[in-house]
C-alpha cells in the first residue's frame, strides 16, 4: 500500500508502526522495513492519533483532525523515525546522530491505484479484438437489436441467449 498521508511513526514492541490516515490503518514493519502486516484503525476523521499498546494493540483517542495533526506534527519531531525525502518516500532512523534509511516507497507505488483499471481495461480490449468481425457483422444485420442479440451470442457462444438445454 502505497504511504500517503502519514499520522505518526512509531517504534515499539521491536516493530515499526506506520499510521496512514488515507487508508485509516497503521502499517507494521520489522526494524529492518520488512512489512510485517497492517491494523485497521477506528476513528472518525482522516486525521488522527495512535498508541501503541502490547501484542500490537492500537489506541485512537477521540480527538479532532486539527488536534490530532498538531498532536503528530509534536510527536514526530522528537520520534527518532523521519520522512527524508518525499518522493520517492523514505523513511529514516537517526541514531547517535546519524541517519540510517529503514523504508524506501518504490516507484511502483505510483501505479497502484491505476493497476485495477488497467487491468479491466486490458480485459475488455482482449474481448473485443477477439470478436471484433464478429461484432461487426452481426452489427451490419438488416435486423432487429434482438435478432442481433440472438446471433451474436449464436455465434460466440454457439447457442441462442437464453438457451439453458445441456447435452
Amino acid at each position: 500500500m502505497p504511504l500517503f498521508d502519514i499520522q505518526r511513526i512509531v517504534e515499539k514492541n521491536n516493530k515499526i508502526y506506520v499510521g496512514l490516515g488515507d487508508y485509516k490503518r497503521v502499517q507494521v514493519y520489522d526494524l529492518k522495513g520488512n512489512y510485517l502486516k497492517f491494523i485497521p484503525v477506528h476513528s472518525d476523521y482522516q486525521s488522527y492519533f495512535f498508541f501503541v499498546g502490547d501484542q500490537d494493540l492500537i489506541d485512537v483517542p477521540k480527538v479532532y483532525p486539527d488536534v490530532a495533526d498538531r498532536l503528530n506534527e509534536l510527536f514526530m519531531k522528537e520520534s527518532d523515525y523521519q520522512i527524508t525525502s518525499h518522493f520517492p518516500l523514505v523513511i529514516s532512523k537517526k541514531y547517535n546522530g546519524k541517519s540510517t534509511e529503514v523504508i524506501r516507497q518504490t516507484w511502483l507505488y505510483l501505479l497502484s491505484p491505476f493497476i485495477s483499471w488497467l487491468i479491466a481495461l486490458l480485459g475488455a480490449v482482449l474481448i473485443c479484438s477477439l470478436n471484433i468481425f464478429t461484432i461487426i457483422d452481426v452489427m451490419n444485420l438488416p435486423v432487429d437489436k434482438s435478432a442481433k442479440r440472438k446471433e451474436f451470442f449464436k455465434r460466440v457462444y454457439g447457442k441462442k441467449e437464453g438457451d439453458n438445454n445441456h447435452a
